[in-house]
């Protein structure tokens, strides 16, 4: 579904990291049209470019409507409404949800955040953000830290740009369905690390139908909330080895499939899609 913003809104404004635009795509620049997905989050206590207020929400798709435009709104950011919010925009996003608009840039400022050096590492000063009014971003910025020796510069972290949007491109009803889908399967999807043989006497391959006793006490399990911790049944996603590194972090290493489980002394680690009948 295509929305065109008409009759014509104030610009909204939206940060773009400077990654973005330091990768690939189009450099902020005055006048430059622009295409993007639009996200929004709660405002930084410092920021100053702010969301106009929601006119809707749409908590099944994870959408915000404001005045000359609409947004992806993260479902675990719970109700926006009543909120301070800004706006990021992104060309790397791919959920089927986010709103793809086409803009022409009005306004592009800088914005850098005061650091200060601690020994070998840098910190960001709270309450120090400025923006400075430019013409264009700059693609690849100069890092005053290279050539520091106060102990303190500014860092850029990207700009904040108007847009006068042209169009906005909503989901249609093939891509709310196959959000809707993905959400429910992932709803239903596990992450389980355990010994081998709690999976098979054989390591699954991926694909493979597999049953797993979700009660066994040795079984780790993440997602899935709501699933019964009995015997279930589904599909076979990612299947690796897991192996410490260093405390906290684990590698994650391909086994072949069908290695005996016997043999396998790391604890394996499956993705595993429960079928929805063992969930209802």
């Amino acid at each position: 579904m295509i929305i065109l913003a008409s009759p014509p809104h104030d610009p909204v404004y939206a940060h773009i990291s400077s990654w973005e635009y330091g990768c690939c795509g189009t450099t902020p620049t005055q006048g430059a049209q622009v295409t993007g997905s639009l996200s929004a989050f709660p405002a930084d206590p410092d920021h100053r470019f702010l969301v106009p207020a929601p006119t809707s929400w749409d908590s099944d798709l994870d959408l915000i409507r404001f005045p000359g435009g609409s947004a992806h709104w993260a479902p675990d950011l719970d109700d926006p409404r009543g909120r301070a919010l800004m706006l990021s925009m992104s060309w790397h996003e791919t959920a089927a949800v986010r709103p793809e608009v086409v803009a022409t840039i009005t306004a592009v400022y800088e914005t850098s955040t005061l650091a200060r050096r601690a020994g070998d590492e840098w910190h960001l000063v709270s309450d120090s953000r400025e923006y400075t009014s430019v013409t264009a971003a700059e693609r690849h910025p100069h890092s005053a830290a290279e050539d520091d020796r106060t102990g303190e510069v500014r860092s850029v972290g990207g700009v904040v740009v108007g847009l006068a949007i042209d169009t906005i491109t909503e989901p249609g009803p093939d891509e709310i369905a196959e959000y809707r889908a993905a959400r429910e399967r992932a709803a239903r999807t596990v992450h389980l690390t355990g010994p081998a043989e709690i999976f098979g006497t054989t390591v699954p391959a991926r694909g493979e139908r597999l049953s797993v006793d979700l009660s066994d006490p040795d079984l780790d399990i993440n997602g899935g909330e709501g699933v019964p911790r009995s015997v279930v049944r589904g599909e076979v996603g990612q299947v690796s080895i897991s192996r410490p590194v260093m405390p906290g972090f684990r590698a994650y290493v391909d086994v072949e499939a069908g290695t005996p489980a016997a043999i396998v002394t790391d604890l394996l680690f499956v993705v595993l899609t429960i079928d929805a009948d063992d969930i209802s």
